[in-house]
Order: C-alpha cells, then sequence, then structure tokens
C-alpha cells in the first residue's frame, strides 16, 4: 500500500522505492510520538507525503520538470527552442506559486490524484482541496497573463 502511494506521486519505480525506505526510516526514528496506534496508517501516510514533498523541495529538478518532457516530433532546430522556453517558462511560473499551490496542482495534474485522494494524502476536506485547486489555477492564470502582455 505504500508503494502504490509513493509510486503514484512519483511515477518512478526506484524513487518510490527511495520514498518508501525514507518513510519507514522517518516513522521508525518518531514511533514514540504516535499517540493513537488505531491511526497508524493516517500516520505513515502524512510521513510519507512529507518526505515527497521535503524530496521536492530538496531538487530543484523535482518531478514537475520531468513531467514536462519534449515532445515526440519536433521538426526543425526553431521548433525545438521554442518548446525548451516555452517549459522553462511553465517551470518558473509553477515554481513561483506558494508551495500548496504547486503541491495540489502536481497531485491532480501531474500525478493523477482524484480530489478524494489529495484530501486524504493532506489530510484536509475534499471542499478544501477544490477551493486549493481553484485558486492554484487561477493564480496560474494570473501570473501567464501577466508574461503575455
Amino acid at each position: 500500500m505504500m508503494y502504490a502511494l509513493a509510486y503514484r506521486l512519483t511515477a518512478n519505480k526506484d524513487n518510490a522505492e527511495d520514498l518508501v525506505q525514507e518513510t519507514f526510516m522517518r516513522a521508525i526514528k518518531s514511533f514514540s510520538e504516535l499517540q493513537n496506534h488505531s491511526s497508524f496508517l493516517p500516520w505513515l501516510k502524512s510521513i510519507l507525503f512529507n518526505a515527497f514533498r521535503d524530496n521536492l523541495k530538496k531538487k530543484k529538478e523535482s518531478s514537475i520538470n520531468t513531467s514536462l518532457s519534449e515532445p515526440a516530433e519536433i521538426t526543425t532546430p526553431y521548433d525545438i527552442l521554442k518548446k525548451k522556453e516555452e517549459q522553462m517558462v511553465i517551470r518558473n511560473l509553477i515554481n513561483s506559486l506558494p508551495e500548496r499551490d504547486r503541491v495540489v496542482l502536481g497531485l491532480s495534474h501531474l500525478q493523477g490524484f482524484s480530489d478524494t485522494e489529495i484530501a486524504r494524502i493532506l489530510e484536509v476536506t475534499v471542499n478544501h482541496v477544490r477551493v486549493w485547486l481553484h485558486r492554484a489555477r487561477t493564480n496560474l492564470q494570473e501570473r501567464l497573463r501577466l508574461i503575455n502582455k
């Protein structure tokens, strides 16, 4: 179950394995802090998500960057350069968003989680997720409009 969640977050077998390993290492270190043993699974999921978020912070080239790979068919060097510039602008815009906006957009659009799944991961209500997604999309659209002026 933890590996499946890690794989959905990272979309990479090796990264998912590393994330699960880091999650269990953190869990072992902080097990004494767990007050209610019946809430073990949500506690473990929150550790996994926090480890994932920490790894994203550490890596400037996060999963957002790897998701924006080159299209399959570009014919000219000019097209390649133009596409790379567009990707760089989008990456910079996404990276300039507040952390919560980056996280919910990444989980929803890049990792394919449903609003309900995101709510479980972030331990908030589905309505919170929907509001945050709306605000994140609006924020990104505003930043795109400013660039296109």
